[in-house]
């Protein structure tokens, strides 16, 4: 059975009662001579229950693979999310110096209270029982402009109606009732303070930068996971499929021993080593068909797929000479990796820190400056019993208006903390020396990666060029065995051993194929590059937008 040909996979339901049926025959200790003349009925059976690529609900490549990992897979989902995150973070940072209007309303408020009250007259103190009572309604409009310079501007506007009355219950009644209207201008500025809007700006954007270095590298992490599972899925195929070929083979060689040792040709130990052999290939044929649906879950599990789609593996086990050139490999690294400029962003984002904490243990002069126009009705003539209308009328004449102006500067001075604000910044300090030491670590890291990954695929390549020479010859040498134990030249020791030395090459070159291209995945994840079409690797996929449309 030729190698390229024979692609195919196992119904797994009916294959395993039939591999089954033919092991617990082929191992049964009181079977006979007789029974071992039949297996063609079985084999039959057998063979008509495997199916080839045609027969799979899916046949994919690796790239195809990849495509329905991008749109479905749960790591890429997750990844965009992340990023969305970030996004909305530094959206949140720049909006937070657009200009803010809020409205207030209270309509109404009403309170109602029996309460003691102490009078003191030419009698002396008294003690009386009152009834308290407040009503009063209230909407203002607020517009604050948030500044650079970590200050603010706020404009607002208020209507206060209130009432206040006071019922002794010796037919004395207090009421007060007034309008009183608002308008004001103040201004807030820091002077020495640590300027936050400035610093959460700076920290947002330095998290959407990190991400955006990094997301293409980590896409392309996930790709290399979808890779690896894909060989692993490709793998155990080939597996079954060197599985099936031994067992087939074992029983051909079985039979043959059979029919020389029933002619007297060949000694009876011949017949019984082959019939081990043959017993041995059904019980790894069921392990291969195990490994194969467990790697078939996984597979799917990675990619987004159900996990009862039955999906056939289809790569081309083609040797591909590759010229990599180490210090090319290392320019590409240091120029289109992140490491070493997310280990800068760290930095800067710790120095922000610093100059945050640095800044509580200074003087904090604040500047503050307000105007406002204020009225108010009770100023006018108006008596409690007036109506609402008259009070809103005169609260709003000009005549009734007061400017009012107030302007501070508040100091704050630390004496004394007991230097927990210098053990704050000795803290940070060190932080930051360790991160400039980290800097030197990781291009130091980077370029170990480099050179092993490149060594890596060097050596596969040479691995696989070898390991398909191999094939070629162990494949002659156990044709050439089987003819020669037919002619009765050889034993059946022998044939097993060329069977097992073909079955041997043929699990190497698979896994030779195997490790080539993922050291191929490796060294394109660590430099960023496509060594096969030459040009660099650019993002698969879309980020999203904050406030777009999904």
């Amino acid at each position: 059975m030729h190698r390229n040909s024979l692609r195919f996979l196992l119904k797994v339901t009916l294959l395993r009662a039939g591999v089954l049926l033919l092991a617990a025959a082929l191992l049964s200790p009181g079977r006979a001579v007789a029974q071992a003349r039949q297996p063609s009925g079985q084999m039959a059976a057998f063979t008509e229950q495997i199916f080839t690529r045609e027969d799979a609900d899916l046949a994919i490549t690796l790239q195809e693979a990849i495509r329905v990992a991008l749109d479905e897979s749960f790591d890429i989902f997750m990844l965009k999310e992340k990023y969305l995150q970030i996004s909305y973070e530094l959206e949140e940072a720049r909006r937070r110096l657009r200009t803010r209007i809020d409205l207030v309303s209270t309509i109404p408020s009403i309170s109602q209270e029996y309460k003691a009250r102490w009078y003191t007259d030419r009698r002396g103190d008294e003690l009386v029982y009152v009834k308290e009572g407040i009503s009063y309604l209230y909407t203002a409009l607020r517009v604050e402009q948030p500044l650079l310079t970590n200050g603010r501007i706020t404009l607002g506007s208020r209507v206060l109606g209130y009432d206040h009355f006071i019922d002794q219950f010796t037919g004395i009644l207090t009421e007060i009732r007034s309008v009183q209207p608002k308008m004001w201008l103040e201004y807030n500025q820091p002077l020495f303070q640590y300027n936050s809007i400035k610093g959460q700006l700076r920290d947002a954007e330095l998290n959407l930068e990190s991400l955006e270095l990094s997301y293409t590298e980590a896409e392309l992490q996930r790709i290399n996971r979808v890779t690896r599972q894909f060989y692993l899925l490709f793998r155990s195929q080939r597996s079954l499929e060197v599985a099936l070929e031994t067992f087939l083979q074992s029983d051909i060689n079985y039979r043959t021993a059979l029919r020389k040792y029933e002619a007297g040709l060949a000694p009876e130990l011949d017949q019984l080593s082959l019939d081990v052999t043959r017993a041995n290939s059904s019980d790894r044929l069921v392990s291969a068909l195990n490994n194969l649906e467990r790697h078939q879950r996984d597979f799917n599990r990675r990619i987004g797929l159900p996990l009862d789609k039955r999906v056939w593996a289809d790569a081309n086990m083609e040797y591909r000479l590759i010229d990599v050139d180490m210090d090319r490999a290392l320019q590409l690294a240091m120029k289109y990796r992140s490491d070493v400029r997310q280990v800068e962003i760290d930095l800067e984002r710790s120095d922000l820190e610093l100059r945050q904490i640095g800044a509580e243990g200074k003087p904090d002069l604040q500047l503050n400056f307000g105007y406002d126009l204020t009225g108010n009705s009770a100023r006018s003539d108006l008596e409690a019993s007036d109506g609402w209308s008259d009070h809103f009328g005169e609260a709003f004449n000009g005549d009734n208006w007061s400017p009012n102006t107030n302007v501070s500067l508040t100091l704050k001075v630390p004496i004394f903390d007991w230097g927990r604000n210098a053990s704050s910044v000795n803290r940070q300090l060190s932080s930051i020396r360790v991160q400039q030491r980290e800097l030197e670590e990781v291009r130091a890291d980077l370029q170990r990666d480099v050179e092993n990954r490149v060594l890596a695929l060097k050596s596969a390549m040479r691995r696989m060029g070898i390991q398909e020479e191999n094939r070629l010859v162990a494949q002659m040498n156990y044709d050439i065995s089987q003819k020669r134990f037919e002619k009765g030249e050889i034993s059946s020791t022998e044939l097993i051993i060329a069977q097992q030395l073909y079955l041997d090459t043929e699990t190497l070159l698979t896994s030779a194929f195997i490790e080539y291209e993922t050291a191929m995945a490796d060294l394109r994840e660590i430099t960023l590059w496509d060594w096969e079409t030459n040009r660099s690797i650019t993002q698969r996929t879309t980020p999203p937008k904050p406030f777009a449309e999904r």
